[in-house]
This record gives C-alpha cells, structure tokens and sequence, in this order.
C-alpha cells in the first residue's frame, strides 16, 4: 500500500521533471542553434566587409624607394600622394584618397593612384622637390605636375580628367633613376646643404656672444 501510495504521490514530480528536462534541452538546442545562426551570420557580414576594404586598400598602390622609379617610367599615368605618417593633413587625406583610388580604378584603370612615405629619405625628398606633407604629384609621359586644388574626391577627378586629355603646362622632367654616380652626387650636395646650415648656425651664435659680451662691457 506505502509503495503504490509514494509511486501515486512521485509520479507528478517525475512528470514536472521530465518536462523541465524536456524544455530545458529543446531550450538549450535553441540557444545553441540561434547563437550558431548569428554567429555565422556575422562571419558572413565580416568577410563581406573585409573584402570590401580589401578591394578599396588594393586600389592605392603602396610604393617605396626601390619601387617608385619603375612605376613612374612605367607605361601608365600615376598619380602619388607624397606623405608622412606623422602629418595631421596626411591622416585628414588618407579615407578621400582611398575613394578617389576606388574610382579611378573602377572608371580609369589605365590611371595608377599611389602613395609613398618618402619623409624618411632626404635624396628622394630633393629629388621629385618635395617641401611639404602631404604632395600630390601627377605623372604623365616622363613629365611631373604639381596638384594645387582641393583635396576632395570631386577636385581630384576633375583634375585627372582635365590632365589626362590635353594640356597646355608643360610640367617638369621625371627625375631618371639614378645609378652609383648619381646617387653619390646627391648625397654630397645634401651634405653640402648640411654644412651651409650648420656654418650659418655657427655664424649666428657667434654674432650672438659676441653681442653679449659687448653688452655686458
């Protein structure tokens, strides 16, 4: 009797017990599929959106000092943004830039967009005449042109646009890739451009002890 009775009096808790179990699982299974769906969705959205970034990171071509020569004797147009990763201007141009080079490639592909940090070498800042951050420079069959508009997208293709058909500004030589001989006589008119500051330098101070010591007289 004490045994059908606890069977009759448990059987309702075993059944509340399956149940929670039951839910429990269909829950868990649930999260678990909700939390795989999202996250593959996510993945998704991720690689659709790097891609993305690749694509408009590829458009700017990256050169260096052992590239930039052969790109601008190359056969096609190039136009380079001269910078320094330290510049303020430079890191302003840097997202129009990259939409400007996504254009260009989607509308003028014949045309290279480029950047190159040349603030680290004085014989290429000599070389291509560059005095300030950040540069743009157009080259157009061994000729160089100095960009003076806006910075903007619009202004940038207006530009290219207009340089690329004909032009009346003659612009200057492309500076031609210097072998040894060439390389060796730039280093020494840059340290010859070094002493004559530094001998102005000199001459400063000393007319400046010299003006103390008289004052103090």
């Amino acid at each position: 009797f004490f045994r059908c009775a606890s069977q009759w009096l448990l059987s309702p808790y075993r059944l509340v017990c399956r149940s929670i179990m039951v839910v429990s699982r269909l829950g868990l299974c649930t999260v678990a599929g909700l939390f795989l769906f999202f996250t593959l969705l996510n993945a998704a959205w991720g690689n659709e959106e790097s891609e993305s970034q690749a694509t408009v990171a590829s458009a700017v071509v990256t050169l260096t000092d052992n590239t930039v020569d052969s790109v601008v004797w190359g056969p096609k147009d190039v136009f380079i943004k001269f910078y320094a990763p330290w510049c303020g201007h430079c890191k302003k141009l840097a997202k129009p830039w990259k939409a400007f080079a996504q254009k260009m490639q989607e509308e003028m592909p014949d045309l290279i967009v480029a950047e190159y940090d040349i603030s680290g070498s004085r014989l290429q800042l000599s070389r291509y005449g560059i005095k300030g951050f950040p540069t743009l420079k157009l080259f157009k069959k061994g000729r160089m042109y100095d960009y003076p508009g806006p910075r903007d997208v619009t202004s940038l293709t207006a530009y290219v646009n207009q340089m690329l058909g004909f032009t009346a500004d003659p612009g200057l030589p492309i500076p031609e890739p210097g072998g040894l001989k060439e390389k060796a006589r730039d280093y020494f008119r840059v340290l010859q451009e070094d002493l004559q500051a530094i001998w102005k330098l000199r001459k400063a101070a000393l007319f400046v002890v010299l003006c103390v010591g008289f004052g103090i007289r």
